[in-house]
């Protein structure tokens, strides 16, 4: 089971409990700076939590406040993510926004100073539904993203590093790093443009309510051999 809260005096509660109730796995899914304290990282170790799920969203501090909304953030974030990597599996989740974007890179390249161990997960977000509608204002768009994650991706893989790719098709990933993209909850149907495609089986897709709102003009379906031939006869 993955616990998504932040940390306060009542989580370790929440893994214990969920070890009582039969689970074998718990993953903490978290914001990460309470973890740079040994004793708050310990206690929850104790409570049963086998790893650590942590987001990264920029190295630099003033861009770190204007996307986080916190300002001096950053430092306890690092100290955490050292921390937990010293001593529990860790992913490190970098959403790819069009606020750090750029950065990328940048950030991939900070979490191959953690141990070898640590997973980079480079996520494209799904919408973010609120009460007076859905916002996208916080995402790049997903073509622009792939790219972006497809630069991040190949250097963290060249290091020999674990790597995960959400929420972003493998036709728009370079081949190298399509065994990377992971499945994602929140993705039902197969586009109309998708289901001729050759890496329609192992694609994992991306957001359906993404679609819905943007449409599918970003996707690049590659067509098999059957519609290859079937296009070349019809045009012949």
């Amino acid at each position: 089971v993955e616990i998504v809260a932040g940390v306060c005096p009542w989580t370790a509660d929440v893994v214990r409990s969920a070890r009582q109730m039969g689970y074998r796995r718990v993953v903490l899914n978290t914001h990460g700076p309470a973890l740079a304290s040994p004793p708050v990282l310990q206690s929850l170790l104790r409570a049963g939590v086998d790893a650590f799920r942590l987001t990264l969203l920029a190295t630099r501090s003033e861009r770190h406040d204007a996307l986080t909304g916190v300002h001096g953030a950053l430092p306890s974030v690092l100290a955490a993510l050292t921390a937990v990597a010293g001593s529990a599996p860790l992913e490190v989740v970098v959403p790819l926004l069009r606020g750090n974007l750029p950065a990328t890179r940048r950030i991939a390249r900070r979490t191959l100073a953690l141990p070898r161990s640590t997973t980079l997960v480079l996520l494209f977000p799904r919408p973010i539904e609120r009460p007076d509608g859905v916002s996208l204002a916080p995402l790049a768009r997903l073509e622009v993203a792939a790219r972006y994650a497809a630069l991040a991706g190949l250097l963290a893989v060249e290091a020999g590093r674990n790597v995960r790719i959400e929420g972003i098709p493998l036709c728009l990933l370079p081949p190298a790093l399509h065994v990377h993209a992971t499945p994602i909850d929140g993705k039902a149907a197969r586009p109309a443009p998708c289901r001729a495609c050759e890496l329609a089986d192992p694609c994992s897709g991306t957001w359906d309510r993404y679609l819905e709102l943007v449409g599918t003009g970003e996707l690049r379906p590659r067509p098999g051999l059957v519609t290859s031939l079937v296009s070349h006869s019809s045009a012949g």
